[in-house]
């Protein structure tokens, strides 16, 4: 990935996450001027400069929130089929079980569709739009309160579902 991508995004997630989990915005601000700093004095913001930037920011965001829960979806990993992208988001899913609000942050899914270095192709947005919407209505139907036996309902969650 370009250097100005990795930042551009790293800037995006961090802006998303100060919106969805209404985290202090100085923080974010501070956040923004360390990825500037990093990218001026390493020309990058590769993994092994940050660290695993994606959960470096979530924990910036979520440090004083315990109620909430965050699951990484990363897409680019799975090099198997939609069946296993469903299996994955049911393990996210299910791993923000019991959080009164969470985070659920898809990346990767336009990789997953389109490999780098292929065409996007009326099929693959076609296959792009059915999986969006895959994972919208599995997330959707999770939310919905239900009978879990016995009489007892699923406990509600506020769940912020970002698909970069």
């Amino acid at each position: 990935m370009k250097i100005h991508e990795d930042v551009e995004q790293l800037r995006c997630l961090n802006s998303l996450l100060t919106l969805t989990t209404g985290s202090d915005p100085d923080v974010s601000d501070q956040i923004g001027h360390a990825l500037d700093f990093q990218r001026k004095k390493t020309g990058s913001c590769e993994e092994d400069a940050l660290g695993d930037p994606v959960q470096m920011l979530l924990n910036l965001h979520l440090k004083d929130k315990e109620t909430a829960g965050f699951y990484h979806l990363e897409l680019n990993d799975l090099h198997l089929g939609p069946l296993w992208v469903r299996v994955q988001l049911v393990r996210g899913l299910k791993n923000l079980t019991g959080y009164k609000e969470g985070v659920l942050l898809v990346t990767g899914l336009k990789d997953f569709i389109c490999p780098p270095g292929k065409r996007w192709t009326q099929k693959r947005r076609g296959q792009y739009r059915e999986m969006l919407d895959m994972i919208e209505q599995h997330v959707a139907l999770w939310l919905v309160p239900r009978n879990l036996g016995k009489g007892v309902v699923s406990p509600s969650m506020q769940l912020n579902l970002l698909v970069l």
